[in-house]
Formats: structure tokens, sequence, C-alpha cells
């Protein structure tokens, strides 16, 4: 089921589902018993998620996909934590070494933003804008030392991640990752 969160005929932003290229207002195809947004709906856990699956099964109102405006799926979470230099190729193309441990950084919760909102930054703050296209994993449960094993119990979802970075800042300054990371 591919959940979105989204916006149409001005309304603020609401938890829907894509279903053959038509979206779904949760809340409103369950009669309320789903929240509005996605993190209230994470929190639901697979109470929710089953919820989800039943109403969507057998929701009648839907509006066309290419008539809403698509946000970021979560706008709010409580963290963004980050693996660098996870790709062969990305480490070549920097000269970096491969790393014996993870590179974690995180990126600032502001500088989230939706599918087809405008990537602003400053160019007196910095002249080497540079993206990467990730694969972002939503962890939906709380979590802490969890075995390799059992990882997946936790994941709610994926989603596309543009990783938009100020090189300039990042390592050419010897500055830490997180200022380069969260223009």
């Amino acid at each position: 089921m591919k959940l979105v969160t989204y916006s149409a005929n001005n309304s603020g932003p609401q938890l829907g589902a894509v279903r053959n290229d038509r979206v779904i207002n949760l809340h409103t195809a369950s009669n309320g018993q789903l929240p509005k947004d996605m993190r209230s709906f994470l929190e639901m856990g697979d109470a929710g998620m089953d919820l989800a699956v039943a109403t969507v099964a057998s929701a009648d109102d839907s509006v066309p996909l290419s008539s809403v405006k698509l946000h970021a799926p979560i706008s709010d979470p409580n963290k963004v934590v980050a693996i660098g230099l996870n790709y062969i190729d990305h480490i070549k193309e920097t000269n970096s070494p491969t790393p014996k441990i993870p590179i974690m950084f995180n990126k600032y919760t502001t500088s989230i933003i939706g599918p087809d909102d405008e990537i602003r930054w400053s160019p007196e703050l910095t002249a080497k804008v540079d993206w990467e296209v990730e694969l972002a994993v939503v962890i939906g449960k709380k979590c802490y030392q969890v075995a390799e094993e059992d990882a997946f119990n936790y994941v709610a979802g994926y989603t596309v991640c543009n990783d938009v970075s100020a090189r300039d800042l990042q390592g050419e300054r010897g500055d830490q990752w997180i200022r380069g990371k969260s223009i």
C-alpha cells in the first residue's frame, strides 16, 4: 500500500493512500477512525495499518493523484539519521577511503520538503550544492539495539529522499557533516 501526505482543494495536509492513480482520504473513508496525519497514523502501529488496508479495500471516494499536491510523508519526524559514504561509486567519486564503520550524521527536520517543493539555499552561504538520491527507511516503532533478524519488524515503509548537501560546508572547511547536510 502506498501511503501519502497530500493536500487537495486548498485543504491542509491529509493522510491518504494511493490506489489505481487515485488518492483515498483515510481519515474520511474510515469515518474518523484513522487520523488525519501520517505521524499519528504510525503511532497506531499494526492496528492502524490493518484498518488502513481494510479502509482502502472498501473505499469508494477518491480524487485523481494528478490533482493533489504531495507533501513530505512525515513533515515533522522525531529525527533523521543518515549514513554517509554507503555507496562504493560515491566513495570512489569523492576519493574517500572506504569507512570501517558506518559514518552517521543527522539532518535537521526543518530541511524536509515535499517532492515538488523548491530546494532553496543562499549563494552567500554555499557555492557548491550537490544532491544524491537515497532510499529512506521509515521506522514506525520505538526501538533500541534491535537484532538484525528483527529489524524489518520496525520498518513502517520506504520513500525516496533527495539528500542535498553544501559540499563546501560539509568537508572542505573541515566542518562537521551536519552543517553541509541541513541547508
